[in-house]
């Protein structure tokens, strides 16, 4: 029934199990890598939580990282991923000009 989903969207949303996609400013210190935080402290991190069929559109700015959290055994299912990334060509009558 819908009881066992709503559980599973919780988990998910909670970020306790992992599985979300995380966009974080690049920082070339040897522990950056291992160290995250996104509250509300946090400046230019981003956090996107598992969600069953969805597309997330994201414009990063140049030295952003991505990574996605570890997917934990208490996870209530798996996720697959497909992740495409383009460079944006600058606007034909330079940067700054609205359309």
């Amino acid at each position: 029934g819908a009881r066992p989903a709503r559980r599973a969207a919780a988990a998910w949303d909670g970020g306790d199990v992992g599985g979300f996609d995380c966009l974080v400013p690049a920082d070339d210190s040897p522990a950056a890598a291992e160290v995250y935080r996104a509250d509300d402290a946090s400046q230019g991190v981003t956090c996107v939580h598992a969600v069953s069929n969805s597309l997330v559109l994201a414009l990063r700015p140049a030295r952003t990282m991505r990574f996605v959290k570890y997917v934990s055994a208490a996870a209530p299912g798996s996720r697959w991923d497909v992740s495409v990334e383009y460079q944006l060509a600058p606007a034909a009558g330079g940067e700054g000009e609205g359309r």
